[in-house]
């Protein structure tokens, strides 16, 4: 047993690796959609440096967006945001994450929101994205809450604190608890202190 050929073993798994990968590309050419989704994912998603490849990873994507797959509508406009996209700006990845949002996506929808709260690729916006924030979380799913969620609220309870809505920011830091920023925290404690919202000093 402990006499096994390491080497041996490790071409055999390269070899499978090889050929699953063959398999998957074939599928991709086809329009398999699994195939496609499974390919963005060596290609983009995994950390397995020897199949990373950003320019095949947007050739599947750019299939996948015109079937109007939701989910590689946002990793598009991601990418187009990071400008690794050639002859996409900012403006046509916001508009792809929009797309994405308006098929269903909600992580596109907490995205959009941060992007108009901080002024990434859009002109900064409080209200359109204390929109987009409110609507994300009316439609909240547990997998993503804890990724998105928890930075929406505090962001929310920031937005009614600086506005002097302490009630409204009370709501929303109560709700994002002890995961929120630091900024969010020292807020909800200063209405801990002085009484704000509703709460007892």
């Amino acid at each position: 047993y402990f006499n096994i050929d390491i080497s041996d073993y490790l071409c055999k798994w390269k070899e499978k690796k090889r050929l699953s990968y063959a398999y998957l590309e074939k599928g991709g050419n086809n329009n398999h959609i699994k195939a496609q989704k499974e390919l963005v994912r060596l290609f983009h998603l995994n950390k397995d440096a020897e199949y990373a490849d950003t320019i095949k990873a947007v050739s599947v994507l750019g299939s996948l967006s015109n079937m109007g797959d939701s989910v590689s509508l946002c990793i598009l406009g991601k990418l187009a945001l990071q400008g690794k996209i050639k002859n996409f700006d900012a403006s046509n990845g916001v508009e792809q994450i929009k797309k994405s949002s308006k098929a269903g996506y909600l992580p596109a929808l907490a995205l959009l929101g941060a992007l108009y709260y901080t002024g990434e690729g859009v002109e900064q916006n409080d209200s359109i994205a204390i929109n987009y924030y409110k609507k994300y979380l009316s439609q909240k799913q547990k997998f993503d809450y804890y990724k998105n969620g928890i930075y929406a609220e505090a962001v929310l309870g920031n937005y009614y604190y600086d506005s002097g809505d302490y009630e409204n920011a009370v709501k929303y830091y109560s709700k994002a608890n002890s995961r929120m920023l630091c900024e969010s925290a020292r807020k909800y404690a200063i209405c801990h202190k002085w009484g704000r919202g509703g709460l007892m000093p």
